[in-house]
């Protein structure tokens, strides 16, 4: 259903699904900090990770344009 529907809406980037046996946490497994969703990321274009985005903290809110910020400085920089 997933896929149907990214290519419903013609989605031209790497799309990932993750899947997780009962027995296993996706969460530890994705590192998500303490849990909490939603939890961004932002990579550098080396595939290194340069910030986090996560409501852990109520004093610690981020919007929609925190994100894009980040991104935008991410692809500031150039590629190693």
């Amino acid at each position: 259903a997933v896929l149907e529907f990214l290519k419903s809406k013609d989605a031209q980037f790497t799309n990932i699904l993750a899947t997780a046996a009962d027995d296993q946490n996706p969460m530890e497994t994705f590192d998500v900090d303490d849990g909490y969703l939603p939890h961004y990321r932002v990579y550098d274009r080396s595939g290194k990770l340069i910030k986090k985005f996560f409501f852990s903290d109520t004093d610690q809110q981020f919007t929609q344009e925190d994100i894009e910020t980040a991104i935008q400085e991410a692809l500031k920089q150039k590629p190693e």
